[in-house]
């Protein structure tokens, strides 16, 4: 499933020459004078800089701006894959934010439409790596089938790389030669591919709070707050019937958590011969900085311990040591 949805991102957006996501990017073509010796596509050197070369494989803006409006203009059956015209960036000329099975879609029925304005020569393996995966999804696959389509697909390959640079051609391109043998050992890509279960994703507390408000909804009521508050309590009945809240959620909830929760913090906030302090969790390195600030001096060890372990009183008396340790501990060490 995501080799399909890959290996279509990789060729689309090379074809559609996307410069964020296009494999015909500048350290391919600097590889092709080292592998391939295509210099009508080598980089070549204007004025100081290094210019690329239009490449008969990728569409200029124009070419970009109709596939973008076929796009946006397309109809197609009920239930049959999203609003593609919403993934369409006229202005860029790309297509952007295809879930994975629009790119099925995309793959498979429009891409052969799609690219028809390319040379002959490189529309015709481009169409079929598109038949390839089209046949591979069919409902039906035959033994005779398969083993054709396995001794052909590497020659679709071979024929893609001649017209593409090295560049484009990483693990992704190379795993569909091991599709056919999965479809061999495994059968039918309905029974194995994650398509039919992605429309189950959202979660199921989601979809009990919305089939629970729909239950008890009524026209005069534009917003949550607007529900009076005992059809709320009953939504809310409605919604413990269908959840069951997570066990963790009920343990923290519980003394024996509230008595440890407390017995850590106490710990965290004193070490072994320390004591507690009201510092919270800034470091003392920053209560230093601080204290140096508002003084306008260096201060020092002794002043910043005294103001992490003294309690200032709101009366304007003189501060108070925290605990008795503190007080000891200061004394040792001054």
């Amino acid at each position: 499933m995501y080799i399909e949805k890959n290996f279509f991102d990789n060729l689309f957006h090379t074809v559609m020459d996307d410069k964020n996501r296009t494999k015909d990017n500048l350290k391919a073509r600097m590889d092709l004078q080292e592998y391939c010796r295509r210099r009508e596509l080598e980089l070549r050197q204007e004025n100081n800089r290094m210019v690329k070369p239009k490449a008969s494989y990728s569409f200029k803006m124009d070419d970009k701006r109709k596939i973008c409006d076929w796009v946006r203009n397309l109809r197609i059956p009920d239930g049959y894959a999203s609003n593609l015209s919403n993934c369409v960036g006229m202005k860029k000329g790309k297509l952007m934010y295809m879930k994975s099975h629009d790119c099925h879609i995309f793959m498979e029925s429009l891409l052969p439409i799609a690219f028809s304005a390319l040379p002959e020569r490189i529309w015709k393996p481009i169409t079929e790596i598109s038949l390839f995966f089209k046949d591979l999804c069919s409902n039906t696959l035959r033994e005779e089938n398969l083993v054709l389509m396995e001794s052909n697909i590497h020659l679709m390959i071979s024929k893609l790389a001649k017209k593409i640079p090295c560049g484009f051609f990483n693990v992704m391109e190379h795993l569909p030669i091991h599709l056919v043998r999965e479809a061999r050992l495994g059968g039918s890509v309905q029974c194995r591919w994650m398509y039919p279960f992605e429309s189950f994703y959202p979660p199921k507390a989601t979809k009990a709070v919305v089939e629970s408000m729909c239950s008890f909804y009524h026209a005069p009521w534009r917003s949550w707050s607007e529900v009076p508050i005992h059809i709320r309590d009953r939504i809310f009945v409605e919604f413990r019937m269908k959840c069951a809240w997570s066990r963790d959620l009920e343990a923290e909830k519980s003394p024996e958590f509230k008595k440890k929760s407390e017995q850590g913090r106490a710990a965290h906030l004193s070490n072994k011969g320390g004591s507690v302090h009201t510092g919270g969790s800034i470091s003392i390195a920053a209560h230093q900085r601080r204290l140096e600030n508002a003084k306008g001096r260096l201060v020092t060890h002794d002043e910043v311990f005294e103001e992490t372990h003294m309690k200032k009183l709101k009366d304007g008396t003189k501060p108070t040591w925290i605990e008795p340790r503190a007080e000891t501990t200061h004394d040792n060490f001054k």
